[in-house]
């Protein structure tokens, strides 16, 4: 999973702040928040992602992924 994040973070060039969204990340997804430096940008909804604040959050240039776990 870390490739996916050096992947998505070298693609975005020099982002201040680059950031992550999710919905209820899973613990990877911290552990790389911590080593890349990254802002992880929760959006819960009842165990899912609220897909209102994804429209809006998505838009901002920061956002360098989108990460979504399917059981």
């Amino acid at each position: 999973m870390n490739i996916a994040f050096e992947t998505a973070l070298g693609y975005m060039g020099k982002v201040s702040s680059p950031r992550v969204i999710t919905g209820n990340p899973h613990l990877l997804v911290e552990r790389a928040e911590r080593r890349f430096g990254f802002e992880v940008v929760r959006i819960p909804d009842g165990g899912a992602m609220s897909l209102k604040r994804l429209r809006e959050e998505i838009t901002d240039e920061s956002v360098v992924a989108v990460y979504v776990l399917l059981l």
